[in-house]
């Protein structure tokens, strides 16, 4: 008789647990190098400093563009600094999906984005000619960079190794300016807009309290974090004070080493669980769970 935990521990599934130093101690010397040809994590620059905002806009839309859902919300701010969120929608992405006849996933999401806030704003009897500044929050790998005088774009980058499979990412290749894609759609709906921010999810959680800080994380259909950069070290400035927020797509480029894999660490049959994002993030989870159990003789319970 051998119970389960017994079984688990003859499948390998606890060598990961047993071995956390040895993985923090790799995620550290990784981090510190990330972007360099010494480590694996990526330092894509948001051109957002880790510093606390000056001045907040009066009035803010924010869309998060997720794996599993896509939720819109807008914020005002008084002239005494004081906020007030408002939120619009959550949505399951495939809620959003086209009903237009362009060929094109990603421009039929933007156009039926932009109609369903449209619509949500309407019903919250405030008039879109009110929001003139937008941040898009998205899930996977960009490059960011100035989009003129109206904010950063981003610009899709390692698009083979977008994972999560939403059905707008589907005719996205490497170089799609998406902000480009979501200011023609949002215009044409009536939105007029002035000051847009589009970069990756793990950024902007770095921004979402109001002090410094050092780090973000997001762990959710996916996993990440991020690094701080000095923009000499970026190469986009001589400076070497100021820090920007980079994406290091940590979640994606942790290949665990494969003498720590359980025997159940699979996605699907045939293929591993092999970085920190598919073995943690909620995308994967249950198909691990349930390959685990599957291994398992309950006979002998």
């Amino acid at each position: 008789m051998r119970s389960v935990r017994g079984q688990l521990r003859t499948l390998g599934f606890y060598k990961i647990e047993e071995n956390t130093e040895k993985l923090k101690n790799l995620a550290k010397k990784w981090s510190k190098t990330a972007g360099t040809d010494e480590s694996p994590f990526e330092a894509l620059p948001s051109f957002i400093t880790n510093k606390k905002a000056d001045s907040k806009k009066r009035e803010v839309l924010a869309i998060d563009i997720g794996g599993t859902s896509t939720k819109a919300a807008f914020r005002t701010c008084t002239d005494d600094g004081r906020e007030n969120w408002n939120f619009i929608f959550k949505y399951r992405n495939e809620e959003l999906k086209n009903s237009s006849n362009s060929q094109d996933s990603f421009t039929d999401y933007c156009y039926q984005l932009a109609k369903a806030i449209s619509e949500g704003i309407t019903k919250l009897n405030k008039p879109i000619s009110d929001f003139k500044n937008f941040g898009f929050v998205w899930s996977n790998a960009v490059v960011n960079k100035p989009l003129g005088d109206i904010g950063i774009t981003a610009v899709v980058t390692s698009r083979d190794k977008y994972s999560k499979n939403e059905w707008f990412i589907k005719d996205l290749t490497d170089g799609r300016d998406l902000g480009k894609d979501i200011l023609k759609a949002f215009r044409e709906v009536g939105f007029d807009i002035e000051n847009l921010v589009f970069t990756n999810d793990t950024a902007l959680t770095l921004k979402a309290l109001d002090l410094d800080t050092d780090a973000g994380i997001v762990a959710s259909t996916g996993s990440n974090g991020t690094v701080l950069k000095t923009e000499k070290e970026l190469a986009v400035s001589d400076s070497d004070t100021k820090r920007l927020i980079c994406n290091a797509e940590i979640g994606g480029r942790f290949e665990i080493p494969s003498d720590l894999f359980s025997k159940g660490d699979k996605i699907f049959p045939g293929h591993l669980a092999n970085t920190i994002e598919k073995l943690s993030s909620g995308r994967f989870i249950r198909q691990i769970f349930t390959e685990h159990a599957l291994l398992l003789d309950f006979e002998e319970l």
